[in-house]
Order: structure tokens, then sequence, then C-alpha cells
């Protein structure tokens, strides 16, 4: 079973543990800019889960939202329950852990907290660090030269 998203497959056929050969349960896709981070915060998870905690692992969708990186996921029973706001002053996200986390839920939440953090800095279409989110209209993280080649004008 294949994705609609080609860095979605990919991601698929690179962590097997993680993924068991399906796409994330919810409609997936990651910006190209952001293929590396992605990838490298599979990596980290895929040395950090021990076998009984790769196969409780879910991936439930990854997209971008709100210019930022969003990685939804559950570990068995526990799951991240995840509110995001909009405001005048942009988007605010709220995490809210399960009641008594466990180390791994801890572990695995704290790496897929910091993918988003830097996501949120690193250019949607190319890569670069310093991308900002200009808060109006569609939300983009863009650096300043692919901003300027922007067709829909996000500033």
């Amino acid at each position: 079973m294949s994705s609609t998203d080609p860095l979605i497959d990919a991601l698929v056929a690179r962590f097997p543990r993680l993924f068991r050969g399906k796409p994330p349960r919810d409609p997936s896709s990651i910006p190209e800019g952001w293929e590396h981070l992605v990838g490298r915060l599979f990596e980290d998870l895929d040395a950090m889960l021990d076998n009984r905690h790769v196969n409780m692992f879910k991936v439930i969708q990854i997209k971008e939202k709100f210019a930022s990186l969003r990685v939804y996921w559950s570990l068995g029973t526990q799951e991240m329950t995840v509110l995001d706001l909009m405001g005048t002053d942009g988007a605010q996200r709220l995490n809210l852990h399960p009641f008594r986390p466990t180390t791994y839920f801890a572990r695995v939440s704290a790496r897929v907290q910091e993918a988003e953090k830097e996501a949120a800095c690193t250019c949607q279409n190319c890569g670069r660090p310093n991308a900002k989110a200009l808060p109006g209209g569609w939300m983009v993280a863009l650096c300043d030269r692919c901003r300027a080649d922007e067709p829909r004008g996000a500033s």
C-alpha cells in the first residue's frame, strides 16, 4: 500500500520497523524542504525504540499545519492530544500528554517536539534555515529567497 506522497513512501520503505510497510493511517505529506529533518527524526526514533516499544508505536499522520510540522503518533494506549489555536498573533499549539506518560512516551514526545520546532524555522521549499512564517493568509515557513519567489505573495 502506498500513499500519494513519494516522500512518505520513501519513509515507509526506509523505516520498516516504525511503519511496518504501511503509510500513516491518515493522509500524510511532507514539504520537500523538510525531508531531511523528518528523516533524522525517524532515524532517531528507530534507534530509540527497542523491539517491544517499536511494536507499540504507530504513526497516525505527518503533515504541515500553520507553517509547522505535525507528527501525530501513539505508543500503545498513550497518545498526545494536540490543540491548534489561531489567534491574532498567529498559531498556538497546546500539547496535552497522557496522565502518566511512560518514559518511552516522554522520550519520543520530546524528540518529535524538537523536530517540530526545527521545522518551524526551516524553509518548506528548499530546507534553508532561518525561515519565517508570517501571520495572515496562507501560513508557510519560507526563507527570504523562496518567499520572494512565492506566487501567492506570502508575506
